[in-house]
């Protein structure tokens, strides 16, 4: 165990690093693009879904509704996005889940994201839209400018658990170091 394995681990772990952040930033991308859309396709959803209130609703008041529901949209994507920014909420110990193609299991991540639903539900609910089921934010299963959100939260998972990996051997390594130099120290006292 010499200081070549250390550095050898530390390269492997900024590589690794680096990919991961690439893959976030991807991830960052296609959630920009989704989450403020979220509230106008809810909106849209529950309109269509909920037509005896619907059929109440003036056409000044469905066009009130459009714009709020892209206004909020628009804050709630800037709002979570701000806060997806932070990389050590994306770092953080997570177990890998069984649904590897969803940032479910991620939770401080999903936590986040999920507060979207949130402001879909008060637009809904100024508008008599509102019911037993909560609206619930779906990540994108199809291509989003051009990249495909399952398929990244896959190496999300897969990068996550290499870090994770390396960063253990790193300091089993530095263990085991520490442990024969202690040996030889004893050896030669």
């Amino acid at each position: 165990m010499d200081e070549g394995t250390v550095k050898e681990l530390d390269d492997q772990i900024a590589l690794c690093n680096q990919r991961f952040k690439q893959v976030v930033e991807q991830i960052r991308a296609v959630l920009a693009e989704d989450i403020p859309s979220f509230v106008s396709r809810e909106a849209k959803r529950r309109f269509l879904a909920r037509t005896e209130v619907a059929e109440r609703l003036s056409d000044e008041q469905v066009k009130e509704l459009k714009r709020r529901a892209t206004e909020e949209g628009a804050r709630a994507g800037e709002r979570i996005l701000a806060a997806l920014a932070d990389d050590d909420l994306w770092a953080q110990g997570h177990a890998e889940p069984d649904d590897t193609r969803s940032l479910v299991g991620a939770d401080a991540v999903w936590e986040v994201i999920r507060t979207v639903e949130g402001d879909a539900r008060t637009l809904l609910s100024d508008f008599g839209l509102d019911d037993a089921d909560r609206p619930i934010y779906k990540s994108p299963t199809w291509f989003v400018k051009g990249l495909y959100l399952p398929t990244l939260v896959e190496h999300y998972w897969k990068l996550l658990g290499e870090l994770a990996a390396l960063r253990n051997r790193k300091q089993e390594v530095a263990a085991e170091s520490k442990r024969l130099r202690l040996t030889t120290r004893w050896d030669e006292a």
